[in-house]
């Protein structure tokens, strides 16, 4: 059998550390054909490897490069033209060797690396393929402006689409906005302007079905046949409505608005927003008090208070998650005031106060005593860039969503001082126009974090430091108004777990690679875009989710390869054999057995990060965490592994026996806390 090894320099990132032409010659004497590439993953780097296949006639093939999530399919694709599949394997002396170690412990790890691989190929069998084609249907869940985007760019393409939105109406948080931004010009729009229409045109287009106050369930098959449940809330009002709104005006009940952040009423039956889609009223079934009086008032019987949730099975080749964001709960920045002081607001409530049909009908006014103010103070990074409170990511918006609220009250009450506490503002490309605007209107900026925000005799008073000059200040207020930074959505969060998803700081869910694949998820047929991967404005929403839906119509309109079989027993013991053939006398080898999907990644991420570990470390992938059983674990202790460390997550456990539980460490492993999983690796040694 005649194996090939082929090393990648990796522009220095691999090559740098570990020494390359030291693990040629070892491996070379034992007689395995060796080759070093500057760029594996190039065209020519791959055109050599097919090129030494064919000359040497090479049977099988070890790749000693980045990890196999990074250009995986890519050297699979170049090395399955001429061998099987399972003939291949990458051993990843790139995140998990040469960026978590220093080069006199990088160089013997990657040759125990390699030779791990090159053992279980010396077991492997040939795997069959299977070519599916995938259902041509596809779901996008969010109906934000990202999901309204990629589902009328799939039905306009001839994909029936599934549009599942959690809440009464599609249009997310760009409705309530009121007003947004452009990068070409120095002005604000009607949001619900732009909105509206496409909100219609998901109406009216027969290739979606919208299914709103509706949830992911669960998601069985396989990739590029899926099987989706969903759980569908009952309206309490049928589609016969026709929204004249006698209901409502009958209706006596009053509760916060939800569309208007609680700072005005609505009725326990209502419609979120005069242009809302579905077109059609819903009661709030907790706030109702069954008095029966919209009952009365309907001449067409549309309301049915009996009606009960539903679950809905749908087959779907592809999904798209745009699931969006939440604010940042302003409360948990005590020191503040927001909850505790009337006229401390968020930018979002700002922008409900200056919409046309906002709670004072776009009349800049106070909340405790309905006064114009004379002067706003807004403190930037309320929830971003804060690692006391999680979140140390920059939002993105925040800068932007601050000028356009203050350039706003400067054009339209110029009597109103506005200053803005930054911490650096943040305006890429264009939108510096709008930062220059903003000052040339007379728009005060005092860099530094805000410490406190105290009230004295109904004054408002905002204690800081000015960094430039370092004096210390305390600025009279009539207004505070926070700017809060983007948290991923519960529905982001839920989805992602669902669909087993990789996820990032703060539950973004996190993209296959961010230049390369910045729309796939690790999961095929699987694509992610506007907010839910991570903080973003409109306008690049608004790309990603064109680009997630054509991503997502190649894959339904293409052909889908499933491989049978996977990991056998004998491959699992052979890798396990080959990472002790390289053990030194004493060492300490540690195996870390993670599945692809979560705790491989995990791994991957803390070489991303350039954190590091200690060498004896060997990490093995394996399909699922579910194929480690008590006869591998016992056959690693056996042959010489020092402990074992298992990645678990979701709901599996895998029971250790009481004699061996001392040496099987189990640990829950979560991509976004990839730190945790580092720690573990320090501390098992």
């Amino acid at each position: 059998m005649k194996i090939g090894v082929f090393l990648c320099e990796c522009g220095g990132n691999i090559a740098d550390v570990i020494n390359l032409e030291q693990i040629r010659n070892i491996l070379e004497s034992k007689g395995f054909f060796v080759r070093i590439n500057e760029h594996l993953c190039s065209d020519q780097g791959c055109k050599h490897i097919e090129k030494c296949i064919r000359e040497e006639k090479l049977e099988r093939v070890v790749l000693a490069a980045c990890s196999p999530m990074m250009h995986g399919k890519r050297f699979e694709d170049t090395v399955a033209v001429l061998l099987n599949p399972s003939f291949f394997e990458i051993a990843n002396i790139r995140e998990q060797c040469a960026w978590v170690h220093s080069s006199d412990e990088a160089t013997p790890k990657a040759i125990a690396l390699i030779g791990a691989k090159l053992e279980r190929l010396k077991s492997a069998v040939a795997l069959d393929k299977i070519i599916i084609k995938p259902y041509n249907e596809a779901m996008v869940l969010g109906g934000g402006v990202s999901g309204i985007t990629a589902a009328l760019s799939l039905a306009n393409h001839g994909i029936k689409t599934d549009l599942i939105e959690q809440t009464g109406t599609i249009g997310g948080h760009m409705v309530q906005i009121g007003k947004v931004f452009s990068p070409g010009e120095i002005a604000v729009e009607c949001a619900l302007c732009s909105l509206a229409p496409l909100m219609s045109d998901v109406h009216h287009h027969p290739l979606i079905e919208l299914y709103d106050r509706s949830r992911l369930k669960r998601v069985a098959g396989s990739r590029g046949r899926f099987e989706v449940e969903i759980e569908r809330l009952p309206r309490y009002v049928t589609e016969d409505c026709l929204g004249c709104g006698r209901c409502m005006y009958a209706c006596p009940v009053h509760v916060p608005d939800e569309c208007n952040l609680g700072m005005k009423l609505r009725r326990a039956i209502y419609i979120p927003f005069p242009q809302a889609i579905p077109p059609v009223f819903e009661v709030d079934i907790e706030a109702c008090v069954g008095c029966g009086k919209c009952l009365e008032a309907c001449d067409i019987g549309a309301i049915d208070l009996k009606m009960k949730k539903k679950a809905i099975m749908l087959n779907v080749g592809a999904i798209v998650v745009a699931t969006g964001f939440r604010r940042f709960d302003l409360g948990q920045v005590k020191e503040y005031g927001y909850g505790r002081f009337v006229d401390v607001v968020s930018q979002m409530e700002l922008a409900r106060i200056l919409a046309v049909n906002g709670p004072t009908k776009g009349k800049l006014l106070r909340p405790s005593d309905h006064k114009p103010p004379g002067r706003i103070v807004m403190i930037q990074c309320v929830g971003s860039r804060d690692e006391k409170v999680g979140n140390s990511y920059c939002s993105k918006i925040c800068c932007m969503v601050a000028l356009k609220h203050a350039a706003f009250i400067r054009e339209h009450y110029p009597a109103c001082e506005i200053v803005i506490s930054y911490t650096d503002m943040r305006t890429t490309g264009f939108f510096e126009d709008y930062y220059r605007h903003a000052q040339n209107l007379g728009v005060v900026f005092i860099r530094g974090r805000a410490a406190e925000v105290v009230e004295d005799d109904g004054i408002l008073l905002v204690r800081m430091e000015d960094t430039l000059s370092g004096e210390q200040l305390e600025i009279e207020s009539d207004m505070v108004v926070l700017s809060e930074g983007l948290e991923a959505s519960d529905g982001t969060i839920e989805v992602a777990g669902i669909l087993g998803l990789s996820q990032r700081e703060g539950g973004f869910i996190k993209e296959e690679h961010p230049k390369l694949r910045p729309v796939e998820t690790d999961k095929k047929g699987i694509y992610v875009c506007g907010c839910a991967k991570g903080p973003k404005d409109i306008t690049e929403s608004v790309l990603e989710a064109n680009t997630a839906s054509a991503r997502a119509f190649e894959y339904i309109t293409g052909e889908v390869t499933l491989e049978t079989g996977g990991l056998s027993d004998d491959e699992f013991l052979a890798e396990i054999d080959g990472h002790l053939q390289w053990k030194k006398r004493g060492e300490r080898v540690v195996l870390a057995f993670l599945d692809r999907e979560i705790g491989y990644r995990c791994a991957d991420a803390i070489g991303a990060k350039r954190l590091s570990y200690p060498a004896n470390i060997r990490i093995v992938m394996v399909p699922s965490i579910g194929v480690v059983k008590e006869h591998h674990l016992r056959y690693a202790l056996e042959r010489g592994v020092d402990k074992i460390i298992l990645g678990m997550h979701d709901n599996f456990d895998l029971e250790v026996p009481e004699d061996i539980e001392d040496r099987v460490l189990k640990y829950r492993v979560y991509t976004p806390y990839f730190r945790g999983l580092c720690e573990v690796f320090e501390r098992v040694v």
